[in-house]
């Protein structure tokens, strides 16, 4: 699936979780015009996506002239919840990471929206076998999984850290091209890490 629609999904999922959650009308719209403390606007959430080279060190090791960019970004906006998506390529766009970052406005609704987010992630590994692993990694419980779709060998995690859902997709169009779960969870974790020094 487009890491498009994947946010589109995954902003679903939370939004659902936020509209019952919250008892004020104010947390059934988002502005991202202006920044407030709880509320951080598009620009903001774009210094806390990973930087590109961060995911050529990590997945082009074996291939250092293979160098990944951030090709695009998309905002998220949907009752409460405010975030942005982020697609990276490689240099023949036969891998591609997105990271989807969406903020909620307390840490609490964040972590109510963790367990609908993990079950819209796992249904995009169409393929099975697939494999569902509990990794030690943000706040809650965090998800990794591991499988296949129609374009070829898949990987999603899926974390939670302060106010913040973290979806991590690595997808390639070749087979047995699949990135190492080690890789995945080191760039999760340096994901998390970004997100803990910008707040």
């Amino acid at each position: 699936m487009p890491a498009r629609h994947l946010a589109v999904v995954a902003a679903a999922a939370l939004a659902l979780t936020t509209a019952t959650a919250c008892t004020s009308s104010s947390h059934h719209s988002t502005k991202t015009s202006s920044s407030t403390a709880d509320n951080p606007v598009v620009d903001e959430l774009k210094k806390t996506l990973l930087p590109a080279s961060a995911i050529s060190s990590a997945i082009a090791a074996d291939n250092p002239a293979d160098k990944f960019t951030l090709t695009n970004t998309t905002p998220v906006s949907q009752s409460g919840a405010v975030g942005i998506s982020g697609v990276y390529g490689n240099s023949d766009h036969k891998r591609v990471v997105s990271i989807i970052l969406i903020h909620f406005p307390t840490a609490a609704y964040a972590q109510e929206g963790l367990q609908p987010t993990q079950s819209a992630a796992a249904v995009e590994l169409t393929h099975n076998p697939a494999s569902d692993t509990p990794v030690t990694l943000g706040q809650g419980d965090a998800h990794l999984y591991q499988g296949s779709n129609d374009t070829g060998p898949l990987s999603i995690i899926v974390f939670a850290e302060g106010h913040y859902i973290v979806t991590m997709e690595f997808v390639s169009k070749t087979k047995g091209d699949d990135v190492p779960a080690k890789v995945v969870t080191d760039l999760a974790k340096a994901q998390d890490a970004k997100i803990i020094a910008a707040h």
